[in-house]
């Protein structure tokens, strides 16, 4: 099957050591309780003391990637922006299709937002993730809100996808990426629930403060770009362009010097949004 291939064949590779990677103040792996699973989680805290919070979502568009395969980008989030961040493990599809990703991204924000089972409890909650982890991030931001629960303190997105469904307008690649990602992780699971797909660009209600990284060269710009428009200016809002982004810059720091140093600006910028 496709997706397992591309994770057996990308996985390894985005998880390799990043030698360049800072080492924060203590790194250990939590399994958070979940529906009466084990939902595997990894936390950062930096060596400035801080009380932010960051529940990041990896890409992978929902079938590949893991905590491993984000490791070198949380220790640079965590060292290089002051924030404690909370890398999430959630579970892929096809074997595991809609909501599970859903449902895991839902609960490891709630557990965290309460302290629950992390050695503080967070002054500031922010949810976020790259890729598809910015789908999960905008869809428990609005799950939250159909509860009545009170809102994450923001969004951070990196080259963000903000929906799954067809869009009219959408460059080839990105449309096939759509499609792609809702045979293998949406198609034949009956009811699915609208603000869980996206649009994320479409509000529906208020959105706290955003930070968004979007690039150039970087497919799902076009998500990025909507979201913007729609939201228009706002104070406290940060947006962050590189030209010549690709789609996963902040994982190849450690390969390629350009994206060290679109990384670099990246969480230069994402430390301004914070302080």
């Amino acid at each position: 099957m496709v997706p397992l291939l591309v994770r057996k064949g990308l996985d390894p590779w985005l998880a390799r050591m990043d030698p360049q990677a800072p080492e924060p103040e203590t790194i250990f792996d939590l399994d958070l309780a979940a529906d009466g699973s084990a939902l595997p989680t990894r936390l950062y805290r930096p060596h400035e003391a801080t009380g932010d919070l960051l529940v990041f979502f990896h890409g992978g568009g929902l079938v590949s990637g893991s905590i491993d395969t984000h490791d070198g980008v949380c220790r640079r989030l965590c060292e290089g922006a002051g924030v404690n961040v909370l890398s999430v493990g959630h579970r892929l599809a096809p074997e595991h299709p809609y909501p599970a990703a859903w449902d895991d991204a839902d609960a490891a924000s709630t557990l965290a937002a309460r302290g629950k089972s992390l050695p503080f409890r967070p002054t500031r909650l922010f949810l976020g993730g790259d890729s598809a982890g910015g789908l999960l991030a905008s869809a428990v931001m609005r799950r939250w809100a159909r509860r009545g629960a009170p809102p994450p303190h923001g969004l951070i997105l990196f080259y963000p996808l903000l929906g799954i469904e067809p869009v009219a307008d959408d460059p080839w690649l990105l449309r096939w990426a759509r499609r792609w990602i809702h045979r293998h992780a949406i198609a034949g699971q009956g009811a699915v629930h609208a603000t869980d797909i996206g649009p994320h660009w479409m509000i529906d209600g208020p959105l706290p403060r955003l930070f968004i990284a979007s690039g150039g060269n970087d497919p799902a710009r076009p998500d990025a770009e909507r979201l913007i428009v729609t939201l228009g200016r706002r104070e406290g809002d940060v947006v962050h362009f590189e030209p010549h982004g690709r789609h996963g810059w902040l994982n190849l720091a450690g390969l390629s010097p350009a994206a060290r140093r679109q990384t670099d600006r990246t969480i230069q910028a994402l430390k301004a949004f914070l302080t």
